[in-house]
């Protein structure tokens, strides 16, 4: 009876138990973790490789209740910047045309002056943006 209550303690505490897992980055810092960071970094590593949206920034050209004449200035968009992808966004009661996919807005401002001169009221505006 005790020989079997100890057996049981026992291999009950192994399977509860979780391994130690560790990692070196460098000389002065290492990471130690009850759980397998090996797989949790891929994990991490792996849905980033699938996400195709992060924070970034786009130019925002027109803000209106009119749908048509914010559909009417995409087209000109597209006529005149024909680099940039354009993108609608409803958000009531307002229609928001911004363009591009910067991930910096040292990115952005790069553009900005010349997208001024033709939309002279477009501004940075922080937003997800496709990354792939």
């Amino acid at each position: 009876m005790r020989f079997s209550l100890i057996t049981i303690l026992f291999i009950s505490s192994f399977t509860w138990s979780t391994a130690q897992s560790s990692m070196i980055i460098n000389d002065k810092v290492s990471i130690s973790a009850n759980f397998d960071l090996d797989f949790v970094l891929n994990a991490h590593l792996d849905k980033n490789e699938h996400y195709d949206f992060e924070e970034g920034y786009r130019i925002q050209i027109a803000n209106s209740s009119n749908r048509d004449e914010v559909y009417s200035k995409k087209t000109e968009v597209y006529t005149k910047f024909t680099a940039f992808k354009a993108y609608i966004v409803y958000d009531q009661p307002y229609y928001k045309l911004r363009i591009g996919d910067f991930k910096t807005k040292m990115e952005a401002r790069k553009y900005l002056d010349e997208i001024i001169s033709v939309f002279p009221t477009a501004f940075l505006v922080k937003d997800e943006i496709k990354v792939k």
